[in-house]
């Protein structure tokens, strides 16, 4: 665990770690799990993310979770409903009470799934659900020491994971750690009712991504990766708050190109 005292933080040791080689610092695996870099082979890897992606909202329609992609994963589903191919991982979120719910039930767990299509999702495949011991503890602002994921679901024979993030409201200890980061104490010990209203029915996660409740809500069912999927309410909001409009009207990225009468992203190492 960690504490604060004053300024100084005494540094946790970071839950998660990331594998990494002498050449490679592999930020997209689970070093527990890793045992060859999957990305230099783009099918197979995209193959266990997909395959991440539908072990996730089955698993979270069995204990009737509410979950949602968010992030650069809304891009994806936007143009066709798929992962993009340069994205080496999905985002989705869930509740804090969801994730407190699932930390109780199947924290450290091994689930098998079993998959009857597909080269290389074909046959019985582990994943290991796996939530950060810390993540309770929102009012990290600032700390380097932390990881700022609260679980990850992550396949066992190759060590690529899906991120899970927990959004939860804005207590008063965080609401008063933002103000400080902000240098708006003064303001706010004058304007305190100000701020209660500002943070009044909003939400966050722990790298202080922050949304209104109503932007969340009801959230819209669809299909991404072939299976049940959640959107928020707002979701282009969304986008084109973090990112930006070109996000969804470039059709050129990474050296892939859009083509709508195929409904994918080709790369030009595939097709000039």
């Amino acid at each position: 665990m960690e504490a604060r005292l004053g300024k100084i933080w005494i540094p946790e040791n970071r839950y998660f770690g990331l594998a990494s080689t002498k050449d490679y610092n592999l930020d997209h695996y689970d070093f527990r799990f890793f045992k060859d870099i999957t990305k230099d082979d783009q099918a197979h890897h995209l193959a266990i993310l997909h395959r991440l992606m539908r072990v996730w909202f089955r698993l979270c329609l069995q204990f009737n979770i509410p979950s949602w992609i968010n992030h650069g994963s809304i891009i994806g589903w936007y143009f066709n409903g798929l992962s993009l191919p340069w994205d080496a991982d999905i985002d989705v979120q869930v509740p804090i009470q969801s994730l407190y719910k699932l930390s109780k039930t199947i924290n450290n767990t091994l689930i098998y799934d079993y998959t009857d299509f597909g080269t290389f999702e074909f046959g019985l495949r582990g994943f290991y659900f796996d939530v950060n011991e810390n993540f309770l503890l929102r009012n990290q602002i600032g700390n380097p020491n932390v990881n700022n994921i609260d679980a990850r679901l992550i396949d066992i024979e190759s060590g690529v994971y899906i991120d899970i993030t927990a959004l939860t409201d804005f207590t008063s200890q965080t609401n008063n750690e933002l103000i400080t980061k902000l240098l708006l104490i003064d303001i706010y010990q004058k304007t305190n009712r100000l701020f209660e209203d500002f943070f009044h029915n909003m939400v966050h996660c722990r790298n202080y991504h922050y949304y209104k409740i109503e932007e969340l809500t009801p959230l819209i069912p669809t299909y991404y990766e072939n299976t049940i999927t959640y959107l928020p309410a707002n979701f282009l909001k969304n986008i084109v708050i973090e990112y930006d409009t070109k996000s969804i009207n470039k059709l050129e990225f990474n050296d892939y190109k859009f083509f709508k009468y195929l409904q994918l992203w080709i790369s030009s190492g595939d097709c000039d």
